[in-house]
C-alpha cells in the first residue's frame, strides 16, 4: 500500500475514506483514483486532457484530500511547465 494514503480509520484492513470524498464530484474522484492506480498515465497528455475538460482542479483537490503527494507534485510540475516533465 502506498505511504501517500492516509491510514486513519483503518479497521480490519478496511479504511473509511468517505470523509475524503465528501462534497467531491464523481468524475474527479474517478480520474484521481485512475491516476493513483495507473501511474503510467501520470503525464502531460493525461493532464492536458483533464485540464481541457475542466477536471484537473478537481483531481488536484481529491489528491490533496487523500494526501497523494506524488500526484500533487506531478500536477504542480505540469502546471508550472517544468522541463523534463513526461510528455506521455
Amino acid at each position: 500500500m502506498s505511504s501517500d494514503l492516509p491510514l486513519s480509520g483503518l479497521q480490519d484492513g478496511v479504511a473509511d475514506l468517505s470523509r475524503a470524498f465528501k462534497g467531491c464530484a464523481l468524475l474527479p474522484v474517478a480520474c484521481t483514483l485512475r491516476l493513483l492506480y495507473r501511474p503510467q498515465e501520470v503525464n502531460s497528455r493525461s493532464f492536458g486532457v483533464l485540464a481541457k475538460a475542466g477536471l484537473l482542479e478537481g483531481v488536484a483537490d481529491v489528491a490533496l484530500r487523500l494526501q497523494a503527494r506524488r500526484l500533487l507534485r506531478s500536477v504542480k510540475a505540469f502546471l508550472q511547465g517544468k522541463p523534463g516533465w513526461p510528455a506521455g
